[in-house]
């Protein structure tokens, strides 16, 4: 099943024809469906999985019929025929808004984010996957993919950005109070969600759909995928090593599994956006580009608000998550350890990524922008 979601992912990619794309996309929300509920006698798991294909499965009819007004609009059944020039009005903000549903629910945006923590019900590999790298980034790539096609940027604008900056924003206080390691973080991927989306439509506020304005949010995307699928793949480790699934049992994890801990902190850091690591350059994009349209809109100033809120709230989990992991405990069972312990050298790699691209941001340019 994670093949046909991989193949489901690379035809999304790569399709250059409209229903093509629809097909794909229904791929993945089939796959998702039969991974997140892949313990069929946890009621849990089977019931976020229907609750996961109900809502991207609307999002998938409000595709269908996007990408059938922009084919016979457009004059073109493939993306590179299409002649957006004949559209009228009604129709690119028709489509615009109809994409923007689509979008929404499959990267789960306020009030639509509600599967994704709850696809945590799904194996950990399937979490570090499937909702730290891949699916969840199909709502943002589908924006990408239409965005340049529409000659009408600042509609984007005033859908993308207050939609984005408020799931960013909501979702990092909402990770603040989680009490599952999984949930923690399946939250504070929502937030990262928003942050694309809004990404995209500050281009809108600069008045550019072009190309340009694409290469905005690639730096972060490849960047939450190095440190949200490694903290995931800890989490799993954590579970195998210590029996670590909640928040309060990671007091003194670094002292138990002293790999894990140490690794699940650097994680942590990276997703603060410290500095030395490529989530300070790519939060430093989004920052000069906010700063950038506050000079001509309001949307700036609400999306500078909305990294704010969500910046600091990663800091403060940051704070919260890493005093547990470093601190010592009292309990004497605490120090036992189980499973294999190379399940942290998938994470390390990616880590090290990470840290490597923060230490030379430059020579990560050329291949991620080209």
């Amino acid at each position: 099943l994670m093949g046909v979601f991989a193949t489901a992912m690379v035809g999304v990619a790569l399709s250059d024809s409209l229903l093509g794309l629809f097909v794909f996309w229904e791929l993945t929300t089939v796959s998702s469906f039969l991974l997140i509920g892949w313990d069929r006698s946890d009621a849990t798991a089977v019931r976020s999985a229907l609750q996961a294909a109900v809502i991207t499965g609307m999002g998938g009819l409000a595709l269908l019929l996007g990408l059938v007004v922009l084919g016979v609009e457009g004059g073109a059944w493939r993306f590179s025929e299409l002649d957006i020039s004949a559209m009228d009005g009604w129709s690119v903000t028709l489509v615009v808004a109809l994409v923007g549903i689509a979008a929404a629910t499959k990267s789960a945006q306020f009030p639509l984010h509600g599967w994704l923590p709850g696809a945590m019900a799904a194996p950990t590999p399937v979490s570090a996957y499937l909702h730290s790298a891949t699916m969840v980034k199909a709502g943002v790539f589908l924006i990408a993919r239409v965005y340049g096609h529409l000659n009408d940027a600042a509609l984007w604008a005033y859908l993308l950005v207050p939609l984005g900056s408020l799931t960013m924003a909501y979702a990092a206080l909402q990770a603040l109070r989680g009490d599952s390691v999984k949930r923690v973080l399946a939250f504070s991927t929502v937030s990262q969600l928003g942050l694309f989306v809004c990404m995209y439509g500050l281009g809108g506020v600069h008045g550019d759909s072009g190309a340009h304005t694409l290469e905005w949010p690639v730096v972060q995307i490849v960047n939450h995928a190095l440190y949200k699928g490694s903290l995931f793949m800890l989490a799993g480790a954590m579970a195998v090593h210590a029996g670590v699934k909640y928040v309060h049992e990671l007091r003194g994890l670094v002292r138990r599994v002293p790999a894990v801990g140490w690794l699940f902190v650097i994680g942590l850091y990276a997703m603060a956006a410290g500095p030395g690591t490529l989530s300070f350059a790519a939060k430093e994009f989004f920052i000069a580009g906010s700063l950038h349209a506050s000079e001509s809109s309001w949307l700036g100033w609400l999306a500078i608000g909305g990294v704010v809120i969500a910046a600091s709230c990663n800091v403060a989990l940051l704070i919260r998550l890493g005093r547990l992991v470093l601190s010592s405990t009292d309990d004497p069972t605490a120090s036992v350890s189980r499973g294999a312990a190379w399940l942290w050298w998938p994470a390390g790699r990616l880590l090290g990524g990470l840290c490597a691209g923060g230490v030379l941001p430059g020579a990560l340019e050329g291949p991620l922008l080209t």
